[in-house]
């Protein structure tokens, strides 16, 4: 096996890990997000549903993250600073 051929290995191997770092990651925020509204609010298994489709939605149809972001300030209130950690989230 020549360089070139271990370099494009070893891209695929990082372009895979990344892959699927990210879908666990979304999975797992879809899964907080329903236990936060089931834990906070008492949602059920239809609601949280709706919270579900609602969220695909949203993503959806923005085409970046700092949009979701800007909207949840403008219509929420809500600003996140990620650089922070969790202490980041502040109402405004």
């Amino acid at each position: 096996m020549n360089q070139k051929q271990w370099a494009r290995i070893k891209q695929q191997g990082f372009n895979e890990g990344v892959q699927a770092t990210q879908e666990m990651m979304a999975k797992s925020i879809y899964a907080a997000a329903i236990l936060a509204a089931r834990r906070e609010f008492g949602f059920g298994r239809e609601r949280c549903m709706r919270l579900l489709k609602s969220i695909d939605e949203i993503v959806a149809e923005t085409f970046t993250s700092e949009e979701i972001i800007d909207a949840a300030f403008s219509e929420c209130g809500i600003k996140f600073n990620f650089r922070e950690g969790i202490d980041s989230i502040r109402a405004f």
